[in-house]
């Protein structure tokens, strides 16, 4: 091998190498591999990120509830009190119904009562039949209705021996009967107090 030829081989073999230690070459090519920082800081960005729009998530959850709850709060307090008015507007209503019902029906009884006084008859005799016979029994009515029953029930008054005492205070189209046992009160105002306590109102006739 001639010089040049061994020239070339060194110089093949010194390279780079031979600027630095053989040792130290040797030490770097078999040491660890050093971390990189840039995807280490971009994976804790990513952690941070993450955490945070979880912790972001969460408290607009317990937020939303809240607000919801809030909200059903609202309407069921707000169902409450319609109900409330709602049954309220139903007594109202139901009062003033009855209160017309009433007012029609005692129209109509006394136009009846004045133009077919032949419709106080019934409730007469019923009064008479629970009085019974006996001696000084009286039927008590008002002046305006005396010769009208007697005329009609002449017959039963004479079979129980009834006498006919006439009195003003007694309103037109009922009676009273007095006995020696006792008094049934048949007067329309009576009678009227009766019907309409039972239907829970004290409306007077």
């Amino acid at each position: 091998m001639g010089p040049g030829a061994r020239i070339s081989s060194a110089f093949e073999l010194w390279k780079f190498d031979s600027l630095a230690d053989p040792a130290a070459g040797r030490s770097n090519r078999n040491a660890p591999k050093q971390p990189d920082h840039a995807e280490a800081f971009g994976a804790l960005r990513a952690a941070a990120r993450a955490e945070g729009h979880a912790a972001g998530f969460a408290a607009g959850q317990a937020e939303a509830r809240s607000l919801v709850e809030q909200e059903a709060q609202r309407l069921r307090g707000l169902l409450t009190t319609f109900g409330e008015a709602l049954d309220s507007l139903q007594d109202e209503v139901g009062a003033a119904a009855l209160g017309l019902a009433l007012d029609v029906a005692r129209q109509v009884l006394r136009d009846e009562i004045s133009g077919h006084p032949e419709s106080m008859l019934p409730g007469i005799r019923e009064a008479l039949d629970l009085g019974g016979s006996s001696a000084n029994a009286q039927l008590v009515l008002h002046p305006a209705d005396a010769g009208f029953v007697r005329e009609h029930l002449n017959d039963l008054l004479n079979a129980g021996q009834w006498r006919i005492v006439e009195d003003n205070s007694i309103g037109a189209g009922g009676c009273k009967v007095v006995t020696t046992s006792g008094s049934i009160d048949a007067t329309l105002s009576t009678r009227w107090r009766r019907v309409v306590s039972a239907l829970g109102s004290n409306d007077a006739w």
